[in-house]
């Protein structure tokens, strides 16, 4: 701000136009760099001070001057965002007919509350802190805030926690410094008694030689407030201070944006940080500006993120969804659909997390982003969303299935070949790898089928399949599949091998899962195993031997004609010794009926 002095020689008959003259042009080279509340809320020859707002922004209360007294007076914002004409607040200007002082209100972040500082009947010497209740949308009469607080002493400019737990407050006047008077910020802890406790003075940074007038901001932990030290303008600067846990206040910040080389104090700012309202005695008398909040500016910074979905064809817009996560949690911030009329979204994300964008209609993803905005440079991301016709149809008759592969004892991502297979004709669709980054996988797989996912990798072994039962949707397994180390003793049941009635002849349907016992050894050539066949207990004990080592036998013969080393295989039936289940029911004696795979050495 660009300060400038009208120098003027009068006599005495010129003397009230030509002060009236010099109040007008400062005011005029004042306003060229701020912007001023109009008039009937800032007046000429009054002043106006001390603005605190609701939590919604639309209420805002001050105190002024223009009745002869300091008052406290209360304005609302329209909906052409235009405010109101001040109204006085009878409940507390009236208590007191008195020639006394109110002011320097604040508005607590519930609205409940309203604090104020005055030397209405009650208080205890000078200026005491107040407090009036809002009930049923009206305030009630004021009560002095209490002697833990309060003393024969001067305390103002009351400032209240989010919480409710906490008071700021300024105290014991100073000698004046810069030709301004000096104050000490103090605070004052509540208890679970409700009761206020423990005030005490803030140390250095904040208290250094000559503060004013501290704000706590919605945050809980920001302190704004007003001081005259180095590297100022001069007069009162707007200040900020971040109490950081264990560690405690931090170094002051001049808040360049709201400063000038007149008194700068009592900001507020509005709930979204868009505007900061402050006081400033840069014209005639002190008034309230407001000033748009630069970015880098803000408490909590948030980034824009906007864009369009538009058919990449036909120009025309979609209409899609809009999924925003918190990686952290994993859970949904926000879901916003794109507009109908052009495609338009835009939501807004604050700064201290990383999140992941899913930009999709049905169940065709469009775009998928991960953004870290732990420390936000920026105010606004635009994304290009571009809708394919094709795609879409595709995804109505696909699914995507995904998920991630890790050592079950080291928790280290596993590379890992995925086969996939349909249950209902036994085939493999498809084979993949996971990721050696993160050991993820991702697969396209038919809708409306059942599945079985096999993963076979070097020094470990996966000893049931991932099991999928009518795909309809894409599904995202959350929790890693672990695979286990290959440990001699290792022993579990090869499920899908299927032999003629009362033969070792294998069935052709049986290939696929013993391929995937053909990829396991061949990726791990340095282990023994046995295939070990079994049986119910329908009929003789000798012949359920027999038949049992002649399946097992044909297993290890596939086994061998398929690339296995002789040496690493060898057969065992075992008949009806070792059951599984109960041989008294139909499903236990299908349980019994099986073919095993175990570990017998392991090189």
């Amino acid at each position: 701000m660009k300060n400038a002095q009208l120098i003027i020689i009068y006599n005495n008959n010129m003397k009230r136009n030509l002060i009236l003259l010099s109040i007008i042009l400062s005011i005029n080279i004042f306003s060229q760099t701020e912007k001023k509340l109009p008039i009937p809320i800032n007046t000429v020859e009054f002043n106006e001070y001390a603005p605190t707002l609701s939590s919604d922004g639309k209420t805002m209360i001050f105190q002024s001057d223009r009745s002869g007294k300091w008052r406290l007076y209360q304005i609302t914002m329209k909906d052409d965002s235009t405010w109101t004409n001040p109204k006085s607040i009878q409940a507390i200007n009236n208590y007191d007919t008195r020639d006394i002082f109110i002011g320097y209100p604040f508005l607590t972040y519930d609205d409940k509350f309203l604090f104020f500082a005055s030397d209405m009947k009650g208080s205890y010497g000078s200026l005491d802190i107040f407090y009036s209740e809002k009930i049923n949308g009206e305030w009630c009469p004021p009560k002095n805030a209490g002697n833990q607080i309060n003393s024969k002493a001067y305390e103002a400019s009351p400032s209240v926690s989010p919480d409710g737990k906490k008071i700021y407050y300024i105290m014991k006047r100073l000698s004046g410094k810069n030709e301004e008077k000096c104050y000490k910020i103090y605070a004052c802890d509540k208890n679970d008694e409700n009761e206020w406790i423990n005030p005490h003075a803030l140390r250095k940074p904040i208290n250094s030689t000559c503060e004013d007038v501290p704000r706590i901001m919605y945050d809980g932990k920001t302190l704004i407030f007003s001081s005259i030290r180095q590297g100022g303008y001069g007069k009162f600067d707007i200040y900020k201070s971040i109490y950081i846990e264990g560690v405690g206040w931090s170094e002051p910040e001049n808040m360049d944006y709201a400063n000038s080389e007149f008194n700068d104090r009592l900001i507020a700012l509005s709930p979204n940080e868009e505007y900061a309202y402050y006081t400033n005695d840069g014209g005639f008398s002190d008034d309230i500006y407001y000033k748009k909040v630069p970015f880098k500016g803000r408490l909590k910074k948030k980034m824009i993120i906007a864009g369009n979905v538009i058919d990449n064809e036909t120009g025309e817009p979609i209409v899609a969804q809009l999924s925003i996560t918190n990686v952290k949690n994993n859970k949904i911030v926000t879901e916003v659909y794109s507009s109908e009329a052009d495609g338009s979204f835009e939501v807004d994300l604050p700064e201290g997390e990383e999140y992941k964008i899913v930009i999709k209609k049905g169940d065709y993803v469009m775009l998928e982003k991960s953004i870290d905005l732990t420390e936000i440079t920026i105010e606004r991301t635009d994304l290009a969303v571009n809708f394919n016709s094709e795609e879409y149809e595709r995804t109505k008759k696909k699914a995507i299935v995904s998920g991630t592969l890790i050592d079950e004892e080291t928790g280290e991502p596993i590379v890992a070949k995925l086969s996939i297979t349909n249950v209902r004709n036994n085939k493999i669709v498809t084979e993949v790898y996971s990721s050696e980054t993160d050991g993820s996988y991702e697969v396209e797989l038919d809708k409306n089928e059942d599945y079985e996912i096999y993963a076979t990798a070097k020094g470990v072994i996966m000893e049931e399949p991932i099991k999928i039962t009518n795909l309809e949707k894409p599904i995202s397994f959350n929790n890693p599949t672990k695979l286990k180390n290959i440990t001699e003793n290792t022993n579990f049941v090869l499920n899908n091998i299927y032999f003629d009635t009362d033969s070792a002849s294998i069935k052709p349907e049986s290939y696929t899962a013993l391929n995937q016992v053909v990829n396991l050894l061949k990726e791990n050539k340095n282990i023994k195993v046995e295939i070990s066949a079994h049986t119910d207990n329908v009929g003789n004990y000798d012949y359920n031997i027999n038949l049992s080592q002649q399946r097992a036998a044909s297993v290890v013969d596939y086994l061998i004609s398929n690339g296995i080393p002789k040496d690493n295989l060898e057969a065992k039936g075992y008949g009806e010794t070792k059951p599984i289940a109960t041989n008294d029911t139909e499903i236990g004696k299908a349980k019994n009926r099986r073919v095993e795979f175990t570990i017998l050495k392991v090189n």
